[in-house]
């Protein structure tokens, strides 16, 4: 992999498993161009890999890696959508038990179910105060990488080739 002077202030990696997937994500949430160079290889037979040892290990680890991204760069949409499930199941639980009393004039049987929607809606409604919580989080994270890619720019830019 190589990386102009630009991708390189912008870096800030996390991960302690790879940094590839991390660095392709942070380019792309830095709207930093990706370029693929053609390199030919010359690949022996029976070499084994030295990144991926277990093709299941490396799907699961990329898969949090991939949340952890998309939680870490949009976490008002991530939350968002979490809190919406339990929303939605909720609403139906309420409106359910809505429509049976309308029909009976009574909860019984159903009153576990209208708890359970109010549990529900009100689980969402916690999630949803988090996922503003962390956009606001966000925002901030937002602005020391700033601080940190003027800061390394300054710092750097004493090596800088004549």
């Amino acid at each position: 992999r190589a990386y102009d002077r630009e991708a390189m202030l912008h870096m800030n990696i996390n991960s302690k498993y790879t940094y590839t997937q991390e660095s392709f994500q942070l380019m792309a949430s830095k709207h930093l161009d990706i370029v693929q160079i053609p390199v030919s290889i010359k690949y022996f037979n029976g070499r084994k890999s030295r990144v991926v040892k277990s093709i299941l290990n490396f799907i699961t680890v990329s898969s949090f890696n991939i949340l952890r991204a998309f939680r870490d760069f949009a976490p008002l949409k991530f939350f968002g959508l979490l809190s919406f499930v339990p929303f939605v199941i909720g609403l139906i639980c309420v409106i359910f038990i809505l429509i049976h009393w309308l029909a009976t004039g009574d909860f019984s049987p159903y009153k576990f179910v209208g708890f359970t929607g109010i549990y529900l809606i009100s689980l969402s409604l916690i999630i949803l105060i988090v996922a503003i919580l962390s956009d606001m989080l966000g925002r901030m994270l937002n602005n020391q990488e700033k601080i940190l890619y003027y800061t390394k720019k300054e710092h750097y830019s004493k090596f800088k080739k004549k």
